[in-house]
């Protein structure tokens, strides 16, 4: 299987961000995901049924998770008993029938006796499937939309373990998971894998209307934000601009440069410690998923730390770049 992260010891907190978004109390526990043809022939996906024979892809439209995927794929099948070991014991008494005088013939009584044990608490079994839809298909790689099948509410006293759980059982299985309102459509699914770039004009006239469109999507931004981005965007102004661009959606706090030699800069404005500089021209980088682009590996991309002398380092990168 797949070496994904298979669980979480607290709620992913992109996840408590979305739940704050959601109006609706009802909430489904899902994502959407794509996978690489090569992974469903390499068997990555065989514990939920995904497969491939003669390159038709079968599945089933519900699963209930294997045991032995992880553990909450246990939990849910055989539920769970947790010794709490940090709760002062209990006195609890226990009774056996035994035989009289060690005949069973001669008749039999019961004993009973008492033991200090530690608390339980047990979890039942909860039996939830995994619903399995295929939303769109391409030649190299499908785009499937997995969920729990059973909903969540806010207004539940457990709300938050019970999110907790489904979250962890769906992360083991197919290495994902997300939130959405129970009435969601499948587009706002396929928009949770996307990143939605803007292009912004280039030009010294066009940075006080840009910086202002790029902090007007940031949530409580500092004082110091709007000078900092204009600042970054006069230097840009030196590299042989093409265009500015801003994130969108989650990716709202980053935004940077497409430079004439095909080069893409990205900072992330509230931690800007270092800019990023991508190897892929605009038009590879523009095409990449949210999971793909925070998946590329040091051989795509250049990060300079924001230290005295940064501007002259993207300066010694871009010019290497041209040449």
């Amino acid at each position: 299987m797949k070496k994904w992260k298979k669980n979480f010891r607290k709620i992913p907190s992109e996840i408590l961000n979305k739940l704050k978004q959601i109006d609706s109390n009802e909430i489904i526990v899902a994502c959407a995901k794509k996978i690489p043809v090569s992974d469903i022939e390499n068997g990555i996906y065989e514990h939920v049924g995904i497969t491939i024979s003669n390159s038709s892809i079968s599945f089933d439209e519900s699963i209930t998770p294997e045991p032995d995927t992880g553990r909450y794929s246990k939990y849910n099948v055989f539920g769970r008993v947790i010794i709490l070991k940090h709760l002062p014991k209990i006195t609890v008494s226990y009774s056996a029938e035994v035989p009289d005088f060690g005949d069973w013939s001669k008749g039999s009584h019961d004993i009973t006796w008492t033991r200090e044990v530690y608390q339980r608490e047990t979890w039942m079994p909860r039996n939830l499937c995994i619903n399995i839809q295929l939303l769109e298909q391409k030649d190299d790689e499908s785009l499937f939309k997995f969920s729990i099948d059973t909903p969540l509410s806010k207004l539940d006293s457990y709300f938050m373990d019970d999110l907790l759980y489904y979250c962890n059982l769906l992360q083991e299985n197919v290495g994902a998971c997300d939130v959405f309102a129970s009435d969601s459509k499948t587009s706002d699914y396929i928009d949770t894998l996307y990143v939605d770039w803007e292009l912004l004009p280039p030009g010294t006239r066009n940075i006080d209307r840009n910086a202002h469109i790029i902090l007007s999507s940031i949530r409580n931004p500092n004082p110091n934000m709007g000078k900092e981005i204009k600042e970054r965007m006069e230097f840009f102004e030196s590299l042989n601009l093409q265009a500015y661009i801003r994130g969108k959606n989650k990716f709202s706090q980053y935004f940077g440069a497409v430079l004439k030699n095909g080069l893409v800069i990205l900072e992330n404005i509230r931690y800007g410690n270092a800019i990023y500089i991508f190897k892929k021209n605009w038009e590879e980088f523009s095409k990449l998923s949210r999971t793909e682009l925070l998946s590329l590996r040091s051989t795509d991309i250049i990060r300079v730390i924001h230290t005295n002398n940064w501007k002259n380092n993207i300066r010694i990168v871009v010019e290497r770049a041209s040449s």
